[in-house]
């Protein structure tokens, strides 16, 4: 059912709406989102990356997830317009919106970097891994490199080179084992074995 795909942002929905309903300290913080918005939507990424066949669905219902985030979007735009909406709905449809955008980058994603030989494949498999880690290796190298004198251009540069290498050699860790791949979101190895696919 085409739909029920887009009821699982009902998930990160709630988790963005309830603290402000509530009225939990600290409710919007994390870019403007809660802390259980972002554990909800990763929960949800780990779900659509260890299952390939929702990869699928989520390719051909790209133009879908467009539309619907479209809408949800629309509707949160109207919110402010009328009289005695709650600030809680507001925040449920841009949650919602959120979550129907993620479906279509995941399906645009899926749909252009499969079926190109192993470099795309790899590249897809490594994006979620480098997203969760590389602003937390970026941190912790970064640092260390803030008392070093020399220009920011040289430590930026460092800096790059030095957390993209760190996240590659983690990855490289994460792809072999099966309990991290599943927690990093990426394909069963026993599915990558079977399709043929190096480790």
């Amino acid at each position: 059912m085409p739909g029920l795909l887009y009821l699982l942002g009902v998930i990160p929905a709630a988790a963005a709406s309830l603290p402000r309903l509530i009225g939990l300290p600290g409710a919007v913080l994390f870019g403007g989102w809660s802390i259980g918005f972002h554990l909800a939507v990763f929960a949800l990424g780990c779900l659509v990356f260890s299952e390939p066949r929702l990869q699928l669905v989520i390719s051909r219902q790209r133009g879908l997830s467009i539309a619907f985030a479209a809408l949800f979007l629309a509707g949160a735009e109207l919110c402010p317009l009328l009289s005695g909406v709650p600030e809680a709905a507001l925040i449920a449809l841009r949650a919602m919106a959120a979550w129907a955008l993620a479906l279509a980058f995941l399906g645009i994603g899926v749909a252009r970097l499969s079926g190109f030989g192993p470099a795309p494949a790899f590249l897809n498999e490594a994006a979620l891994p480098f997203f969760l880690l590389g602003w937390l290796t970026a941190r912790f190298i970064g640092s260390r490199l803030a008392g070093w004198p020399v220009s920011a251009g040289l430590r930026y540069a460092v800096l790059c080179l030095a957390a993209f290498a760190a996240v590659s050699a983690v990855n490289a860790g994460i792809r072999r084992l099966t309990l991290l791949r599943f927690l990093f979101g990426l394909t069963p190895l026993v599915n990558v074995v079977n399709k043929g696919g190096s480790t």
